[in-house]
């Protein structure tokens, strides 16, 4: 391409044919001049003048026109010519338009061109720019994003694949291929179904945007979690013909996920299965119970006994060992198909999938039960704790997982009542006996509320003389539609409940109140007796509790007396066992309700500061017709004598069982023989009618 001329050379060579137009004029004068001066007498003088004056207005005439028409010619083809120089070196932003103001019709006619040729240059230019930056920009984004992008041509069927795409799966962009297979081939066989199910949903127009989690296959053969999205492009019918999106790693994240769902559904301390896992495990074989008649199932409700004694002997970080060494045994021993889930404190549950029938769940509990029995060293200490089972069989007739556990939680219940390290099966009785329980454990919170409790009163008579010696106190509650309940059928539900320490203090306050008007009324030797429970008896402030009572009643400490009933936490209570003995120093006597109904041994009688030992009514009830209980009778009583203790006889109802007693040296009889209970006025009215004697009576009974 011939190079166009500089500005200053091109200027140059213009006054060069300017000078030469006006000089050839003044050479032809000059000639003419000197023809005429030969020819003619002319001042030589005066023709130098001539030319002189010629010459400068000829050369003032050049420089006049050299200006014209360098203005109207000569400057906008300069300017043109830099332009197009600066075109040509892609330096557009130093061109600027010229104006055609004052040119002649040509020249402003090409000017008006080359302005217009300038516009469309710069648009396009800068058309180039904004597509060379926004091309920078995706490159850059592409580069820098985290997200592999993905680009799928549906209609030639081919995919491309960003170089972050291929670095999340460890490829390089020479292994893949721009084929779709090339994603598909590496899902999780589980995932691909879904995947290929949510793409065609969202190109058929069913959803919006297309999302999709799963599994891709790693260069190194592990797989890794990606979330795919992406959106189609669709013709004017609607029809997609380019799918794009990205993928995300987040494969950390749904491992954070799943560790986090593993704890929320597991018990940090054993690591087993928490009750919410054990519902949704408990859930899916309900369901395979209703669509499968072959399947059978059970449900074990495990609970250690007496778990609290061994955290309070030797302390919390000994009771969270034994929880995960028993969660261990029951691992050991059950099948991999079991799942063992520990509910809370010392609880756990069992379910056993594809079994046989009860019979299989009663050998497995047995098995369990022997296992756990088994001696446990913790922190160099031997521990045998005990367990107790609950069966339930998993039938159609249940609804939901709550209603199975609510019913092995029942059934375990009742073997801790029936004794404890032991089994019981659920039945529909055993649920309305709960049901009972309950309902009897609402309306004794209420009973407190609506005075329902009352203190009935029966006399102990010396068997000596038949004087009344001591008034047992005893609870009765008159229900308003029930009548009177006995206390069989609800103190059981107190003792569970924790109303027992209440019902305790009220016959304890009431009594001493009545005991305190008796001796008003003139019978000052008469004294009574309240039942303590274990329960009130191991509270520190028990001894405190008894001296303030009799404080407030102004009845003399030695006109009390408490009878506690044989238990393993008052032999073992040290807090009980002082209380005892602060209570018999100022006067209070202590008696030893029911004895013989549990096993108990003399030096653990020996520990307590007992004066006198209740028989119970079982061994009475058959005399004396039974040898075996008049062999008891007689055994008790010789102990007890020996021991520097008394003893009374309780539920005598015939004169023969009196009979019997008095012979065999019975120090005190009680029962229906002599008096039944009675309200406080029916025994005021009896002691003011008979007195405290009731040998009259006796010689009236036939």
């Amino acid at each position: 391409m011939k190079q166009i001329p500089p500005k200053n050379k091109l200027t140059a060579n213009f006054l060069i044919w300017i000078m030469a137009l006006l000089l050839v004029p003044l050479l032809l004068l000059a000639a003419g001049l000197l023809v005429i001066s030969t020819r003619f007498v002319l001042d030589l003088n005066a023709v130098i003048v001539a030319l002189i004056i010629a010459f400068g207005f000829a050369i003032i005439f050049g420089v006049v026109v050299l200006l014209f028409l360098r203005r109207r010619f000569l400057t906008p083809i300069y300017k043109m010519t830099s332009g197009l120089n600066a075109v040509r070196f892609e330096q557009l932003e130093n061109i600027k338009p010229l104006s055609d103001k004052g040119l002649n019709e040509d020249i402003g006619e090409l000017v008006r061109g080359y302005n217009q040729f300038l516009k469309i240059l710069k648009s396009e230019s800068q058309k180039e720019d904004a597509l060379r930056a926004s091309e920078e920009r995706y490159e850059l984004a592409i580069r820098g994003a985290n997200d592999g992008i993905w680009d799928w041509d549906l209609k030639i069927n081919q995919c491309y694949y960003s170089s972050r795409w291929l670095f999340m799966l460890g490829y390089t962009e020479e292994s893949i291929r721009n084929s779709p297979n090339e994603w598909f081939s590496r899902v999780h066989p589980d995932d691909l179904e879904g995947l290929k199910a949510d793409i065609k949903a969202h190109l058929e127009g069913k959803t919006a945007f297309f999302e999709n989690e799963h599994r891709l296959l790693h260069a190194n053969d592990s797989y890794i979690w990606v979330l795919a999205r992406g959106l189609a492009l669709r013709s004017e019918d609607n029809k997609a013909y380019r799918f794009a999106g990205s993928i995300s790693d987040f494969t950390k994240r749904k491992e954070f996920e799943s560790r986090l769902l593993h704890d929320a559904m597991h018990d940090p301390l054993t690591r087993a299965p928490n009750r919410e896992y054990f519902q949704e495990i408990l859930e899916s074989a309900l369901g395979r119970t209703q669509r499968r008649e072959e399947y059978h199932a059970a449900v074990i409700y495990l609970d250690l006994d007496r778990f609290k004694l061994i955290n309070d002997g030797f302390g919390y970080s000994a009771g969270d060992q034994l929880l995960v060494e028993v969660t261990h045994r029951l691992k050991r021993t059950l099948r991999t198909m079991d799942t063992v889930a520990r509910f809370s404190g010392d609880e756990f549950g069992i379910l056993l999938e594809e079994i046989n029938g009860l019979q299989d769940a009663i050998q497995v509990t047995r098995r369990l039960h022997s296992i756990l029995s088994q001696p446990y060293f913790i922190e160099e200490q031997e521990i045998s704790p005990s367990a107790s089972f609950g069966i339930v069989m998993l039938t159609r007739g249940y609804q939901s997982a709550e209603e199975i556990l609510r019913d092995a939680d029942t059934a375990m219940n009742q073997a801790k009542a029936n004794g404890r390290g032991r089994f019981e099966i659920f039945d529909k009785e055993m649920h309305i006996y709960t049901l009972t329980r309950l309902k009897t454990e609402s309306e004794l919170r209420q009973a407190f509320q609506r005075a329902e409790f009352k203190v009935f009163y029966q006399p102990v008579l010396a068997a000596e003389d038949g004087e009344i010696d001591f008034i047992e106190a005893l609870l009765r509650w008159q229900h308003p539609e029930k009548g009177l309940i006995p206390t069989d059928d609800f103190i059981p539900v107190a003792e569970e409940s924790g109303l027992i320490s209440q019902l305790d203090e009220f016959v304890l306050r009431t009594a001493c109140n009545e005991a305190r008007s008796w001796m008003d009324s003139g019978f000052e030797n008469l004294r009574v007796s309240v039942n303590v429970s274990p329960k009130l008896l191991i509270n520190p402030d028990f001894s405190e509790i008894i001296r303030s009572t009799l404080a407030d009643t102004e009845l003399p400490y030695e006109n009390l007396i408490l009878e506690i009933t044989e238990s393993t936490g008052v032999y073992n209570s040290g807090t009980a066992i002082q209380n005892l003995f602060d209570l018999t120093s100022v006067g209070i006597r202590v008696f030893l309700d029911d004895f013989g109904r549990v096993a108990s041994s003399l030096e653990q009688l020996k520990r307590l500061p007992i004066h006198a030992l209740k028989i119970s009514q079982s061994f009475i009830k058959d005399l004396p017709v039974n040898s075996d209980d008049t062999a008891i009778i007689e055994a008790i009583i010789a102990m007890a004598h020996i021991l520097g203790m008394q003893v009374i006889g309780v539920g005598i109802d015939n004169i023969h069982q009196r009979q019997y007693l008095l012979e065999k040296k019975c120090d005190y009889l009680q029962g229906f023989l002599f008096s039944e209970p009675l309200n406080r006025a029916e025994f005021l009215r009896l002691l003011i009618e008979k007195g405290t004697n009731l040998e009259a009576k006796l010689e009236e009974t036939p």
